[in-house]
């Protein structure tokens, strides 16, 4: 019986491809934890095809004398292998799968710190403006300056200054967050591919084998 030649699978992929790369990190932190990473989960074993050895046990039809009863049993044969293939091909989806999902689970929750650690910034800001209005009001009075037009003019300067820090901290927020989401995207993208690739060498396994047995 011909075998299986192991050489023809592609497996470049294994180990490699069939983890996802979760790119850069977002840079765009400016509080602890300054550019969290999150770390890859470890994914399930890569797609491996059968070999000679998952298909000696395999007892479907006998070779028989006849060219007929050869051609049935090598068919089957070749069922048996694509069976396993599909099944290979299966778990090794499936694990990309888990990872993507463990990834983009790990960004929603980094996501979700940048959103409460700017807003503690923001809230902290706003207390700061309004201890700072009431000692200048306070100064004010005392100089009595409350409703002068120099008086109206240090408050004003006060509220711009600590209101320009509060619009800074949204759009270092605003890009922290959106940093995120392209690395999400990007998760996502490659997951795309390296399933596209698993098909690919499924179905070119099928054929190596076919022809390798013909």
């Amino acid at each position: 019986m011909p075998g299986v030649d192991s050489t023809t699978w592609t497996r470049s992929y294994a180990n490699k491809n069939n983890k996802l790369n979760t790119g850069s990190n977002t840079g765009s932190y400016i509080v602890a934890n300054e550019g969290a990473k999150p770390k890859k989960p470890d994914p399930d074993p890569p797609y491996v095809p059968p070999t000679d050895k998952n298909l000696s046990s395999y007892s479907g039809g006998s070779s028989g004398s006849s060219s007929g009863g050869s051609s049935n049993y090598y068919s089957d044969l070749f069922e048996e292998f694509k069976r396993l293939s599909a099944q290979s091909r299966d778990e090794a989806i499936q694990a990309i799968i888990k990872n993507l999902d463990a990834v983009k689970g790990t960004y929603q929750g980094q996501i979700q710190d940048v959103l409460d650690q700017y807003q503690n910034l923001v809230n902290q800001n706003e207390v700061k403006k309004e201890r700072a209005r009431r000692i200048i009001r306070e100064n004010q009075a005392n100089r009595g300056q409350l409703e002068s037009g120099l008086g109206r003019q240090e408050l004003l300067n006060m509220n711009l200054g600590y209101d320009n820090i509060t619009s800074n901290l949204n759009s270092a927020k605003t890009k922290a967050v959106n940093d995120i989401y392209n690395l999400i995207t990007q998760a996502e993208a490659e997951a795309e591919t390296n399933k596209s690739n698993i098909h690919n060498n499924y179905a070119n396994a099928l054929l190596q084998y076919r022809l390798a047995n013909m």
